[in-house]
C-alpha cells in the first residue's frame, strides 16, 4: 500500500475525501474504544489495532498528508536542513522494527519507556539513536533498515 501511495498521484478531490473519511473514522474508532472500555470496565484494544479495518484508513490519510504537504513552509522557521530530515526519516522502518522490543523490555523491567504519557517520545528517541548508531557501524550497516 505504501509503495502504491508513494508512487501514484492522488488528485486534491480524492485526498479531501480520504481526509474526511479518516477524520470520521478516527472519531468513530476512538468513540467505540471509549464506549467499550467504559462499558466493559477494562481496556478495550480491538479498535486500536491495524487489523481493525476502519483503522487502516487513518494511517493512509496521514501518509498522503505527509506526502503532499509543503514542508518548506513548516521547516523554514525551525531551521532544520533537509538532509537531517531525510536522515531521520530514513530510520523510520528501523524504528518501527525496534520499538516493539524496547517496549517489551521496558514493561518487563518497569522502565520509563512504557509510560503512557511520555513513553512514546522516549521510545522513539531511543530507537532513533540506536538505528543511527547501527547505520554507522561497518558490516552492521548493510543489514540495518
Amino acid at each position: 500500500m505504501g509503495y502504491w501511495l508513494g508512487h501514484n498521484d492522488i488528485c486534491l478531490k480524492y485526498r479531501r475525501w480520504i481526509y474526511v473519511a479518516a477524520t470520521l473514522l478516527a472519531v468513530g474508532v476512538y468513540g467505540l474504544h471509549l464506549y467499550k472500555t467504559i462499558r466493559m470496565g477494562q481496556w478495550f484494544y480491538q479498535g486500536m489495532v491495524y487489523d481493525f479495518m476502519p483503522s487502516v484508513v487513518i494511517p493512509i490519510a496521514v501518509f498522503i498528508w505527509f506526502k503532499y504537504t509543503s514542508w518548506s513552509k513548516f521547516l523554514f522557521f525551525i531551521h532544520v536542513s533537509p538532509s537531517v530530515i531525510a536522515r531521520i526519516s530514513g530510520c523510520s522502518f528501523g524504528v518501527y522494527l525496534l520499538h516493539g522490543a524496547v517496549l517489551c523490555v521496558s514493561e518487563r523491567y518497569a522502565l520509563a519507556f512504557s509510560n503512557q504519557y511520555y513513553g512514546f517520545i522516549l521510545t522513539y528517541i531511543f530507537c532513533l539513536i540506536t538505528i543511527l548508531v547501527l547505520k554507522n557501524m561497518p558490516y552492521i550497516n548493510k543489514i540495518v533498515p
